[in-house]
């Protein structure tokens, strides 16, 4: 179970941190395709990609929260496992 749990979460933290990555490698590829036109500032691209980081480090905050209840869920069948025992 244990080995099941660590796979999930690294699958789903791995992904989680190439999406955010990709999301920001594309804010800076069609930003800088709009600096370049001269559609966008330099600043508002730094905004955007400040803001990307911004949700990119929450996602991962959300990955440590779904650790948590993965673990959780674990104890809890063990618990209830100790429970039926018959002392």
């Amino acid at each position: 179970m244990g080995k099941s749990r660590s796979s999930l979460y690294g699958t789903f933290i791995g992904s989680i941190t190439i999406i955010g990555n990709c999301a920001i490698l594309s804010v800076l590829w069609y930003g800088s395709q709009l600096v370049i036109n001269g559609e966008l500032s330099t600043g508002q691209l730094t905004s955007f990609v400040l803001y990307t980081i911004g949700l990119s480090a929450n996602l991962l905050g959300a990955g440590g929260i779904m650790n948590n209840v993965i673990t959780a869920a674990g104890v809890a069948e063990k618990l209830f496992e100790y429970m039926e025992i018959e002392p």
